[in-house]
């Protein structure tokens, strides 16, 4: 699945109140703790999550979402989400 992101501004760098807020909808891994009978795994499921944050520049494989931007340009609990998780991408700004 191609996803369409928005364009991110070349001077991210020095102004990030320029960056793109998206939601990105997608499925998360998740980890089974203790001990499960066969049906409690068989009928597990991942979880879908949604995540908002300014866009950074993001690979090919991966977008780069920031939901807290210091006033000196620094970014605090940013995620890498892999692309083939996501459902969908939401622009808000």
């Amino acid at each position: 699945m191609q996803l369409k992101l928005p364009k991110v501004p070349d001077n991210w760098e020095k102004d990030s109140r320029n960056l793109p807020i998206v939601q990105v909808e997608w499925t998360d891994a998740c980890t089974q703790i203790g001990w499960k009978s066969w049906y409690e795994l068989e009928t597990a499921e991942l979880a879908v999550t949604r995540t908002i944050g300014y866009l950074l520049p993001s690979t090919k494989d991966i977008i780069k979402i920031a939901p807290t931007i210091s006033s000196n340009g620094e970014f605090a609990d940013t995620w890498m989400i892999p692309k083939g998780w996501v459902i969908h991408v939401k622009v808000l700004k």
